[in-house]
């Protein structure tokens, strides 16, 4: 285990945790997965960031703005800005 821990320490180390009831996961997929299978009639989680949201309205917005940030996001800098790359 110390091998695993020194060498590859993000992959052991749980970085990641459920917004809702803060189980800790090791990478983003087993949180989705957690997400989905113990509190997905209630809170939809945004796939990119992990947000929760209870209402779809609200996430739909969300995930708009996601795509908004990226299509005018430097492939530069990564900064955003208000008008078109």
């Amino acid at each position: 285990m110390a091998h695993v821990k020194e060498v590859h320490g993000k992959l052991v180390e749980r970085d990641f945790t459920c917004r809702i009831c803060a189980r800790p996961y090791n990478c983003n997929a087993k949180v989705l997965e957690h997400m989905k299978n113990n509190h997905d009639e209630v809170f939809k989680p945004c796939k990119t960031c992990l947000n929760v949201f209870s209402d779809e309205a609200e996430l739909e917005a969300h995930v708009r703005n996601h795509l908004l940030r990226d299509s005018n996001q430097c492939a530069l800098c990564q900064e955003v800005s208000n008008t078109t790359p």
